[in-house]
Protein backbone atom coordinates (compact mmCIF):
# COMPACT_ATOMS: atom_id res chain seq x y z
CA UNK A 1 0.00 0.00 0.00
CA UNK A 2 2.84 2.35 0.92
CA UNK A 3 4.60 1.56 -2.37
CA UNK A 4 1.44 2.36 -4.34
CA UNK A 5 1.11 5.72 -2.56
CA UNK A 6 4.74 6.55 -3.27
CA UNK A 7 4.32 5.48 -6.90
CA UNK A 8 1.24 7.68 -7.30
CA UNK A 9 3.09 10.57 -5.70
CA UNK A 10 6.01 10.07 -8.09
CA UNK A 11 3.71 9.88 -11.13
CA UNK A 12 1.93 13.03 -9.95
CA UNK A 13 5.29 14.74 -9.55
CA UNK A 14 6.58 13.87 -13.02
CA UNK A 15 3.18 14.73 -14.52
CA UNK A 16 3.56 18.28 -13.25
CA UNK A 17 7.13 18.75 -14.46
CA UNK A 18 7.73 21.73 -16.68
CA UNK A 19 7.92 20.65 -20.35
CA UNK A 20 11.05 22.79 -20.71
CA UNK A 21 12.86 20.65 -18.10
CA UNK A 22 11.90 17.37 -19.80
CA UNK A 23 12.85 18.83 -23.20
CA UNK A 24 16.31 19.75 -21.88
CA UNK A 25 16.70 16.25 -20.36
CA UNK A 26 15.63 14.71 -23.69
CA UNK A 27 18.19 16.78 -25.60
CA UNK A 28 20.95 15.93 -23.09
CA UNK A 29 20.38 12.17 -23.17
CA UNK A 30 19.79 12.25 -26.92
CA UNK A 31 23.09 14.06 -27.41
CA UNK A 32 24.93 11.58 -25.19
CA UNK A 33 23.36 8.65 -27.05
CA UNK A 34 23.54 9.81 -30.66
CA UNK A 35 26.27 12.48 -30.81
CA UNK A 36 29.10 11.26 -28.58
CA UNK A 37 31.13 8.47 -30.26
CA UNK A 38 30.69 4.96 -28.87
CA UNK A 39 34.41 4.74 -28.06
CA UNK A 40 34.09 7.54 -25.50
CA UNK A 41 31.25 5.90 -23.58
CA UNK A 42 32.22 3.09 -21.13
CA UNK A 43 30.31 -0.14 -20.64
CA UNK A 44 28.53 -0.58 -17.29
CA UNK A 45 28.55 -4.21 -16.20
CA UNK A 46 26.97 -6.43 -18.82
CA UNK A 47 24.60 -3.69 -20.07
CA UNK A 48 26.00 -1.24 -22.66
CA UNK A 49 25.85 2.32 -21.37
CA UNK A 50 24.51 3.54 -24.74
CA UNK A 51 21.39 1.43 -24.17
CA UNK A 52 20.92 3.04 -20.77
CA UNK A 53 21.19 6.47 -22.38
CA UNK A 54 18.73 5.39 -25.07
CA UNK A 55 16.31 4.26 -22.37
CA UNK A 56 16.57 7.62 -20.59
CA UNK A 57 16.22 9.42 -23.92
CA UNK A 58 13.01 7.54 -24.80
CA UNK A 59 11.66 7.98 -21.25
CA UNK A 60 12.20 11.75 -21.22
CA UNK A 61 10.94 12.08 -24.80
CA UNK A 62 7.65 10.42 -23.85
CA UNK A 63 7.57 12.41 -20.62
CA UNK A 64 8.15 15.64 -22.57
CA UNK A 65 5.11 15.07 -24.82
CA UNK A 66 3.05 13.99 -21.82
CA UNK A 67 4.01 17.14 -19.87
CA UNK A 68 3.47 19.29 -22.95
CA UNK A 69 -0.07 17.95 -23.45
CA UNK A 70 -0.85 18.42 -19.74
CA UNK A 71 0.63 21.92 -19.80
CA UNK A 72 -1.51 22.87 -22.82
CA UNK A 73 -4.64 21.45 -21.18
CA UNK A 74 -3.92 23.23 -17.89
CA UNK A 75 -3.31 26.51 -19.73
CA UNK A 76 -6.55 26.12 -21.67
CA UNK A 77 -8.44 25.39 -18.45
CA UNK A 78 -6.86 28.36 -16.68
CA UNK A 79 -7.63 30.59 -19.67
CA UNK A 80 -11.27 29.47 -19.70
CA UNK A 81 -11.54 30.02 -15.96
CA UNK A 82 -9.96 33.47 -16.28
CA UNK A 83 -12.31 34.39 -19.12
CA UNK A 84 -15.26 33.16 -17.08
CA UNK A 85 -14.07 35.12 -14.03
CA UNK A 86 -13.58 38.24 -16.18
CA UNK A 87 -17.08 37.84 -17.61
CA UNK A 88 -18.53 37.52 -14.13
CA UNK A 89 -16.52 40.53 -12.99
CA UNK A 90 -17.69 42.60 -15.98
CA UNK A 91 -21.27 41.47 -15.39
CA UNK A 92 -21.11 42.49 -11.73
CA UNK A 93 -19.49 45.79 -12.70
CA UNK A 94 -22.26 46.45 -15.23
CA UNK A 95 -24.90 45.65 -12.59
CA UNK A 96 -23.15 47.91 -10.09
CA UNK A 97 -23.02 50.77 -12.60
CA UNK A 98 -26.68 50.24 -13.47
CA UNK A 99 -27.55 50.39 -9.79
CA UNK A 100 -25.58 53.59 -9.44
CA UNK A 101 -27.30 55.11 -12.49
CA UNK A 102 -30.72 54.00 -11.22
CA UNK A 103 -30.01 55.40 -7.75
CA UNK A 104 -28.78 58.68 -9.25
CA UNK A 105 -31.86 58.99 -11.47
CA UNK A 106 -34.28 58.17 -8.69
CA UNK A 107 -32.51 60.68 -6.46
CA UNK A 108 -33.37 63.39 -9.02
CA UNK A 109 -37.08 62.58 -8.67
CA UNK A 110 -36.92 62.19 -4.91
CA UNK A 111 -38.32 65.14 -2.99
CA UNK A 112 -40.05 66.74 -5.97
CA UNK A 113 -42.90 69.05 -5.07
CA UNK A 114 -46.33 67.64 -6.08
CA UNK A 115 -46.72 70.58 -8.49
CA UNK A 116 -43.48 69.53 -10.20
CA UNK A 117 -44.81 65.98 -10.47
CA UNK A 118 -48.03 67.30 -12.02
CA UNK A 119 -45.95 69.13 -14.64
CA UNK A 120 -44.14 65.90 -15.50
CA UNK A 121 -47.43 63.99 -15.71
CA UNK A 122 -48.66 66.61 -18.18
CA UNK A 123 -45.59 66.01 -20.34
CA UNK A 124 -46.21 62.24 -20.28
CA UNK A 125 -49.92 62.54 -21.04
CA UNK A 126 -49.29 64.98 -23.87
CA UNK A 127 -46.65 62.89 -25.72
CA UNK A 128 -43.79 65.12 -24.57
CA UNK A 129 -44.98 68.17 -26.50
CA UNK A 130 -43.22 71.41 -25.46
CA UNK A 131 -45.04 73.42 -22.81
CA UNK A 132 -44.86 77.06 -21.82
CA UNK A 133 -44.08 78.11 -18.27
CA UNK A 134 -43.31 81.31 -16.49
CA UNK A 135 -39.53 81.32 -16.02
CA UNK A 136 -39.79 82.32 -12.33
CA UNK A 137 -42.11 79.41 -11.51
CA UNK A 138 -40.50 77.63 -8.52
CA UNK A 139 -41.69 74.19 -9.62
CA UNK A 140 -40.28 74.71 -13.10
CA UNK A 141 -37.02 75.93 -11.59
CA UNK A 142 -36.86 72.82 -9.42
CA UNK A 143 -37.26 70.54 -12.45
CA UNK A 144 -34.73 72.54 -14.45
CA UNK A 145 -32.16 72.56 -11.64
CA UNK A 146 -32.38 68.77 -11.42
CA UNK A 147 -31.82 68.50 -15.17
CA UNK A 148 -35.23 66.93 -15.80
CA UNK A 149 -36.59 69.62 -18.14
CA UNK A 150 -34.85 72.26 -20.26
CA UNK A 151 -35.65 75.53 -21.98
CA UNK A 152 -36.20 75.46 -25.72
CA UNK A 153 -36.91 79.08 -26.57
CA UNK A 154 -38.44 82.24 -25.11
CA UNK A 155 -42.06 82.93 -25.87
CA UNK A 156 -43.48 86.44 -26.31
CA UNK A 157 -47.09 86.88 -25.34
CA UNK A 158 -48.57 89.91 -27.12
CA UNK A 159 -46.52 93.05 -26.85
CA UNK A 160 -45.72 92.51 -23.18
CA UNK A 161 -42.22 91.40 -22.27
CA UNK A 162 -43.28 88.43 -20.17
CA UNK A 163 -40.53 86.03 -19.12
CA UNK A 164 -42.10 82.88 -20.49
CA UNK A 165 -40.20 79.99 -22.01
CA UNK A 166 -41.10 76.89 -23.91
CA UNK A 167 -39.82 73.80 -22.07
CA UNK A 168 -39.42 70.15 -22.92
CA UNK A 169 -38.66 67.13 -20.79
CA UNK A 170 -35.19 65.72 -21.36
CA UNK A 171 -34.98 62.46 -23.30
CA UNK A 172 -33.42 60.42 -20.46
CA UNK A 173 -36.21 61.51 -18.07
CA UNK A 174 -38.89 60.78 -20.70
CA UNK A 175 -37.49 57.30 -21.37
CA UNK A 176 -37.13 56.50 -17.66
CA UNK A 177 -40.60 57.68 -16.71
CA UNK A 178 -42.20 55.54 -19.41
CA UNK A 179 -41.49 52.50 -17.22
CA UNK A 180 -41.29 54.09 -13.78
CA UNK A 181 -44.17 56.55 -13.45
CA UNK A 182 -44.42 55.66 -9.77
CA UNK A 183 -41.59 58.15 -9.26
CA UNK A 184 -43.97 61.02 -9.95
CA UNK A 185 -46.99 59.65 -8.14
CA UNK A 186 -48.20 61.54 -5.10
CA UNK A 187 -50.85 61.03 -2.43
CA UNK A 188 -53.79 63.08 -1.22
CA UNK A 189 -51.70 63.93 1.87
CA UNK A 190 -49.12 65.51 -0.42
CA UNK A 191 -51.81 67.68 -1.99
CA UNK A 192 -53.21 68.64 1.42
CA UNK A 193 -49.72 69.68 2.55
CA UNK A 194 -49.58 72.07 -0.41
CA UNK A 195 -52.48 74.11 0.97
Amino acid sequence: MKINVQLLSFLKYIENLNPLFTLIATIVFGSLRFVIPKSLIPEVGQLPFRKILLGFFVFFLILFFWNLINWIQVNKTQKREKEKADQEKNKLEAIRKQWEITAEIELKFKGLHPNSKIILKDFLEDSNKPKQFWVDDEDVQQLESKGIIEKISPVTIGSANIKTYSYKIKSWAWDYLQNDQHLINFSINDLQNMV
